[in-house]
């Protein structure tokens, strides 16, 4: 099954001109992005416990100041990560619908001449 990275790069470049390809593509993502928006959710409880645990272990801490903690963490990089993923996988679905539909529409008008 090819990666989610190989269709960013191939939407990067331009390499995507057959409506079957996008079609495939889109069905990938879609399937796929369940699964990166559960990761994400999970990489935010363990950021969550992390904010916990540090707001617990300073007595009078801020919540600004726990949260420059939580942020210099493992965990608070997982988030971000998975988040970005998330959305760049719900970008390239708006994306290859986009490309689809105009593809579609060039087909369409070529037809009618």
């Amino acid at each position: 099954m090819i990666s989610v990275n190989q269709i960013v790069k191939d939407l990067k470049e331009g390499n995507l001109e057959s409506p079957d390809q996008l079609s495939k593509y889109l069905v990938i993502l879609s399937a796929q992005l369940d699964t990166a928006g559960n990761l994400e959710l999970l990489a935010e409880i363990e950021y969550a416990k992390v904010w916990k645990e540090t707001k617990e272990s300073e007595e009078k801490i801020s919540d600004k100041t726990t949260e420059m903690l939580a942020k210099i963490t493992p965990q608070y990089l997982q988030w971000q990560k998975a988040r970005n993923t998330t959305k760049t996988m719900e970008q390239c679905i708006m994306s290859l619908k986009k490309r689809l539909a105009n593809i579609t529409t060039e087909y369409s008008v070529g037809q009618n001449y």
